[in-house]
């Protein structure tokens, strides 16, 4: 298994092809052989044949028919695996998916290998959206404050004060948790976007 930091990839020489595969030394000569022919005998060359059409035995000299080229390893031009890709394991490259799938980065260090980092935490609300979340958690039907003052005007409609008291008092202190619960933010770029309103 190998990962590159270039592409920020993972590959398989199974699938993607090896980084080098081993061929026959291309600058090798064979070496020479004597034989003899008799007459009449023949004998098959690259692109020829030679015959002994002699009445005394002949002699010549041939590549030697059993050598076999020696062998060497070369990069692999079909490869699809980059040149700055190193190895790991398949434990290893699980390890990394098993850590991403929980949340975890995959970053790679200078010397190209990979490990698991936490990702950076969630900027700060901006303004606009410190807003539009008190505006929702206010009308909530359920735990919103706006309930609550609509219950106060229902009351002074049907001239309960006492009960108007009530609805707006918790509709206030509700109100006022959910400003705690969503406040306002204080980091430059929403300053930064206050002051343009």
């Amino acid at each position: 298994m190998y990962t590159s930091k270039s592409t920020r990839g993972f590959y398989d020489s199974t699938i993607h092809g090896p980084l080098t595969v081993v061929v026959s030394d291309p600058n090798w000569t064979p070496p020479k052989i004597t034989i003899t022919l008799a007459p009449g005998e023949s004998y098959q060359l690259s692109d020829t044949v030679a015959t002994n059409n002699g009445t005394e035995p002949m002699t010549l000299t041939v590549p030697d028919p059993d050598a076999v080229a020696p062998l060497q390893e070369v990069e692999n031009p079909d490869t699809l695996i980059p040149p700055d890709a190193v190895e790991i394991t398949v434990k290893e490259w699980q390890a990394l998916l098993d850590g991403q799938a929980l949340g975890q980065l995959i970053e790679w260090g200078e010397d190209g290998f990979p490990f698991l980092t936490d990702p950076p935490p969630p900027p700060p609300p901006t303004i606009e959206q410190t807003e539009a979340a008190r505006l929702q958690a206010y009308a909530n039907p359920l735990t919103g404050s706006d309930r609550h003052f609509a219950e106060a005007a229902r009351c002074n409609t049907q001239g309960d004060t006492a009960g108007a008291q009530a609805a707006t008092t918790a509709g206030q202190a509700r109100y006022e948790e959910i400003r705690t619960e969503y406040p306002w933010p204080v980091d430059p770029a929403a300053t930064k976007s206050k002051a343009k309103k």
